[in-house]
Formats: C-alpha cells, structure tokens, sequence
C-alpha cells in the first residue's frame, strides 16, 4: 500500500493538493482506506471521507509513534551541487536515514540559487524519498550556510571530513562507535583549501579517506551516509 504524507496527524486530517493528486494516481476513492505519515515518526490509517481537487479529508482509525532516535545520528554537512545532483543527494540521503542535510558553502563551492523556493523543493523531495522507503522520520534540512556556521552546532557529534589527504585513514579502518552521533564535512569538486582544512582540524574533524579515485561531492556524501547507516542499523542502536 502506498504511503501519503500530512503535515499533522489529528483525528480529521487533510492531505493537500500535491497529495491529493498522488492519491487520484492510485484510483484511490471515497470510503478507501490509506496509510500517512506526517515526518516525525507517526503514521496512521485514514479513511477518505472526501476528496477534492485541492484537499483530500480523511478520518482516523488508528495512530502508530515510533520513538525518535537518540544515539547514532547522521549529519551530512555537505557543499551545495547543482540542481539535480543535490536532489539525487537527498533523496537517497533521506532514503538511508540521514539525521540532517546541511547544505554548505566553501570556498570552491559552485554558486547556485538561493532562497525560500530552494528549501522547499528539498523538502519536497525529501518527502518522496521518505514515502517510496517508508521511513517515519523527515531529515531536518537546513538553509544553506557557510560551513564554519555549522560547527558551533555539532557539539554532540564525532567530526569527520572527507580528504585525499596523505593524513587520512580509510573510512573501512578507522575504528567508530555506532552509537556515537556523527557529522560528515563534504567538500566541493576540487576539495578543501589548506585554510579550510585547519579549520576542520582545530575544530577536531578526523580525515576520513573512502577511495584511491576522487569522487564526485554527492557520490562521497552518500557513501559516508551509508556505512554510518548499515554499522548504526546493524548494532540496533
């Protein structure tokens, strides 16, 4: 059964004109039964009382909440991409279960739209990734902002930063607690500048190399995305 999504889940509930659409793409009708989520970890059951072409009403049958996860949180901090190539990013970064996506700016980040517009076209595809895999738990995206903006703000998490630096140890070597929280530093196409490399060092970012071939920003975001994701889901955290 497919899975819609609403705002807020209360016993009369409205699904908008985007997921009302969705809806009419299953032929679902009047007196169906559906599954929502609403992106905070509850999910429901809902009976269509009516269906527009604007709103969709349903009535609850049954509330499920999961518990929001404490340990193991993934943060991706990664520099912006173009168009696409940062939707692709977090679609699958919602699709794994990323914490957060914060897209940011470094010195060699290619300059790309800005704005309310922006943020929402991420949200939305957030959500579709979150439907398609099921997952109850929107990641929190976060307006785009220079990189060295974010640190105060990662206080409870392991840093690492992604490097061809000599320095770096292999992501598959270094030793890592699943239930630490994590936040992953990813560079634009070209890499960190050496300035931008001290600041994550005396900030205690931990080099991080993934391959001997230099990977494109979204393709290495979502490499680190997925081995936090198996190692945390693995240890059950």
């Amino acid at each position: 059964m497919p899975l819609f999504f609403a705002e807020n889940i209360n016993p009369t509930t409205f699904l908008d004109q985007s997921e009302t659409k969705h809806l009419a793409a299953f032929r679902i009708k009047k007196g169906d039964n559906i599954q929502i989520f609403d992106g905070k970890g509850n999910s429901a059951t809902g009976l269509v009382r009516e269906t527009g072409k604007n709103s969709t009403e349903l009535e609850i049958l049954s509330k499920q909440t999961a518990s929001p996860r404490e340990n193991g949180k993934i943060s991706l901090i990664v520099s912006i991409a173009k168009g696409q190539r940062f939707d692709w990013l977090i679609s699958k970064a919602a699709e794994l279960g990323a914490d957060r996506i914060m897209p940011a700016v470094f010195e060699r980040t290619v300059k790309t739209a800005k704005g309310k517009n922006l943020l929402e076209r991420y949200r939305k595809v957030a959500i579709s990734a979150c439907k398609q895999s099921r997952n109850l738990f929107l990641p929190e995206i976060l307006a785009p902002a220079p990189f060295e903006e974010y640190l105060n703000g990662l206080n409870d998490s392991v840093l690492l930063s992604a490097t061809l630096s000599g320095n770096s140890e292999s992501l598959f070597k270094t030793t890592l607690n699943p239930s630490d929280n994590y936040a992953v530093f990813i560079g634009p196409e070209g890499g960190f500048t050496e300035s931008e490399e001290k600041i994550l060092e005396q900030a205690g970012a931990k080099s991080i190399s993934l391959t001997s071939t230099i990977l494109r920003t979204e393709t290495a975001a979502i490499c680190f995305c997925s081995f936090l994701a198996v190692m945390r889901d693995s240890a059950k955290v």
